[in-house]
């Protein structure tokens, strides 16, 4: 195996200074080998490689980086500040790059560097400093374990890690059995956590370990543990100290998952503690199942959710108090013909907290679905039928009813598209009358496209036509009307030579309740872009949009103009 020399390659960027982390790896190996590892990579959420076949039969896997460098100018006119628009006057730059290096050591083990930075002095951009990392990740894989330092993502289940931790995560499969773990800490950024900026939020220190088992080939069963404990004096934001008192969070969980053929089931149950600093501890507890069987025209799913209100873990799709069980199943009726339908119950329940009673919320909820292909005597054509209503019953037992109806026709082409939508939702509820309200809503989308492609020869340039507009009516049962209308045209075009244009027109309208002057938007954008070399391009760009014309309290002008130069290692 032949391994080429990596590259390390940096430059600046006018007054931005860049350091970029790029280069072109190589090595030769059997097929299977990379792309094994590539997959590996692509299942632990990373940036997966290219496998390039070469011509003697075996592969080469390829990494790039790219860089991005702005300079515009801001000309802001806002009547009610950073309210009604975030931007502010000035001449501004940006930088960013992603760098993505991997080498293949000697027994087609792959190491990989990810970095990616911006840089920028518009607060608007970066609104504490002038640089952010955006990733960070150091790693190595072999076809049996992996490694990753930086931003790592533990997703071991829903009801015990899924989220995002700096620090260390690891995993090691020995025959039918694997280990995963992680440790490191929950912080808002990499600044933060350096103390470059002020830190608005605790710093949780967190690790977790699952274990897993193959019993057969499609039934696996799983267990996990995780820890979190909050630093107690790792808030720096001067008006935040001491708003937050630390915590400590622990849960384990067991579950299994199985698939054979159409039948795919997944089950877990997970207990909890949890201790704040001058509350009492609680514990809680979950359970969740969820299954589907997919045939050759029906598939059918149904789920069971009970997470109880004190239950408290790492991951964030576990919403605590949630109680529920679904239904649902698709049919392919025809060939012409797909139809669709879910039910649900949920009660969700708030926690006893500080002398303040648990409220119980229920909604029952379902929808039905249609979608129509018209066929070969209308090749092109579609239709959508959509139909959803759902009831809530509050805590003191009052309803509330949203119903919402759909309908569409679209038709595409190799050179024409449109499209027609029709939509009514209905919103009654006993406990606030004033806001019931039926609204009405329509959507049209027309468009087409031109080229020069023949039956010879592809595209060397392409024209395309788009427009679109559409009307919103809100009808509110204890009188008055509210209208929106928007409107957008667009014009794109690409030529292999010269690069390509984009420009689109937008506007719309929205009256007032109260009798007011209508709001009325409009804005204009253009991009251009142009290639200097395979691998670099210039784009300029320029944007004019206006909101709420003529209001003196909520209007705002924003035109931007800059230019961009991207380079593609």
């Amino acid at each position: 195996m032949n391994n080429k020399k990596k590259r390390l390659r940096s430059f600046r960027c006018g007054p931005l200074a860049l350091l970029v982390f790029a280069g072109t790896a190589g090595a030769q190996s059997q097929p299977n080998s990379n792309e094994a590892i590539a997959q590996a990579f692509a299942q632990a959420g990373g940036a997966t490689p290219q496998v390039v076949a070469q011509p003697d039969g075996s592969t080469r896997i390829e990494w790039h980086g790219n860089a991005t460098v702005d300079v515009y100018g801001n000309k802001i006119n806002s009547a009610g500040g950073t309210t009604t628009s975030p931007l502010t006057s000035g001449t501004f730059g940006r930088s960013v790059f992603q760098s993505d290096l991997r080498g293949i050591g000697p027994g087609g083990d792959v190491s990989q560097f990810q970095l990616g930075m911006t840089f920028s002095n518009d607060r608007s951009v970066l609104s504490q400093t002038s640089h952010q990392i955006n990733n960070l990740q150091l790693g190595r894989a072999g076809p049996n374990y992996q490694i990753s330092v930086g931003d790592v993502m533990p997703n071991f289940s829903t009801l015990s890690s899924a989220l995002g931790v700096r620090g260390l995560m690891a995993s090691r499969q020995f025959g039918n059995t694997g280990v995963s773990g992680y440790t490191g800490v929950v912080a808002e950024s990499w600044e933060a956590l350096g103390e470059q900026i002020y830190r608005n939020q605790l710093v949780r220190e967190v690790y977790g370990v699952k274990v897993d088992h193959a019993i057969t080939p499609g039934l696996k069963v799983f267990a996990t543990g995780q820890e979190g404990s909050d630093r107690s004096d790792s808030i720096t934001a001067p008006g935040v100290i001491g708003t937050l008192q630390p915590a400590r969070v622990r849960a384990g969980s067991g579950g299994l998952t199985y698939q054979d053929g159409p039948w795919q089931l997944s089950t877990e149950a997970a207990m909890s503690g949890y201790e704040q600093t001058g509350l009492p501890g609680r514990h809680g507890h979950a359970f969740v199942a969820d299954g589907s069987w997919r045939g050759t025209t029906v598939t059918l799913r149904s789920g069971f959710h009970d997470i109880d209100t004190n239950f408290v873990s790492l991951s964030t799709a576990a919403q605590a108090g949630i109680k529920e069980g679904y239904v649902g199943g698709d049919w392919t009726a025809a060939s012409w013909l797909s139809l669709g339908s879910d039910l649900r119950r949920t009660k969700l329940a708030t926690l006893d907290f500080a002398g303040i009673p648990s409220t119980i919320t229920r909604t029952d909820s379902g929808s039905a679905r249609a979608t129509v292909n018209l066929g070969p005597n209308w090749p092109g054509w579609t239709g959508n039928l959509q139909q959803a209503e759902s009831r809530i019953f509050d805590a003191l037992g009052q309803r509330a009813r949203n119903e919402q109806s759909s309908a569409g026709v679209n038709y595409a082409s190799p050179t024409w598209t449109s499209g027609f939508n029709y939509g009514l939702s209905k919103v009654r509820s006993a406990g606030a009358a004033l806001s019931d309200s039926d609204t009405e809503s329509y959507q049209l989308m027309l468009g087409r496209s031109f080229s020069n492609a023949n039956a010879n020869e592809p595209a060397s340039w392409t024209l395309n036509l788009n427009t679109s507009g559409g009307m919103q009516r809100q009808h509110l049962l204890a009188g008055g009307d509210t209208v929106t209308t928007n409107y957008s045209v667009g014009i794109s075009g690409q030529n292999t030579r010269y690069g390509s244009l984009n420009l689109i027109f937008t506007g719309g309208e929205i009256t007032q309740l109260t009798g007011l002057p209508a709001l009325r938007q409009r804005g204009v954008q253009l991009e251009a872009l142009h290639p200097l070399s395979a691998r670099a391009a210039v784009k300029v760009y320029s944007r004019d949009i206006q909101r709420n014309i003529g209001d003196p309290l909520s209007g705002a002008t924003e035109r931007v103009t800059g230019i961009q130069l991207s380079y593609t290692l």
